[in-house]
């Protein structure tokens, strides 16, 4: 599940050149949902979690892609959002 929505978020983030401050909080969930796993790991509850954590490694690359593409973007859409 994880696959698909950072696989998404990839393409979104590279087809929609000026928009991708829209995707730039779904990302950030999904990136929170992604480590899930590797605490799942780290505790022994998942013996054989390599895919997880290539999946976990590329959700984090495709929010460092966001970020350096949106950085002043992101700021004011998060304080937007959550009224901080």
């Amino acid at each position: 599940m994880v696959i698909i929505a950072n696989i998404t978020m990839l393409i979104l983030t590279i087809i929609s050149n000026n928009k991708y401050i829209k995707y730039a909080i779904c990302q950030l969930v999904i990136v929170i949902f992604s480590m899930i796993p590797i605490i799942l790991i780290q505790k022994n509850i998942i013996q054989n979690g390599v895919l997880n954590i290539i999946a976990s490694i590329i959700c984090l690359i495709n929010f460092i892609l966001c970020l350096g593409l949106c950085t002043k973007q992101l700021k004011e859409a998060i304080v937007r959002k959550f009224h901080t």
